[in-house]
């Protein structure tokens, strides 16, 4: 199977889980304890994107976000901002041009580990 079917059947079944509701309610409750902002609807093609992305075991960087969501690199990178600043994700520290991002161990063990168990 190639690297990018894998990816969008990965993504496709984040949002299966969104739709179920098991994702979203993990991710709810990881909200209104880490941060003080609510959910927005609009971020659910980020975050199943993002979890998408780190369940294939790459980097997680604006190009690869913008591909797989099909909006601009702009809008992707500060999307990923955004989701750093709700503390679902951390920068990494590296020498090249393109910032990456990895999940944040609370984002895992709140949210991510507990979706294997749905």
């Amino acid at each position: 199977m190639s690297l990018t079917l894998k990816l969008k059947q990965e993504y496709k079944s984040m949002m299966d889980r969104w739709e179920r509701g098991h994702l979203y309610y993990h991710l709810k409750q990881y909200i209104r304890t880490y941060t003080k902002y609510p959910v927005k609807a609009g971020l659910k093609k980020y975050i199943c994107a993002v979890l998408a992305i780190a369940r294939v075991g790459l980097p997680i960087t604006s190009t690869l976000l913008a591909w797989l969501t099909g909006v601009k690199i702009d809008a992707a990178h500060s999307e990923l901002k955004h989701l750093a600043s709700l503390k679902i994700l951390e920068s990494m520290p590296t020498s090249e041009k393109l910032r990456k991002y990895k999940l944040t161990k609370g984002f895992i063990s709140a949210v991510y580990s507990k979706l294997s168990k749905c």
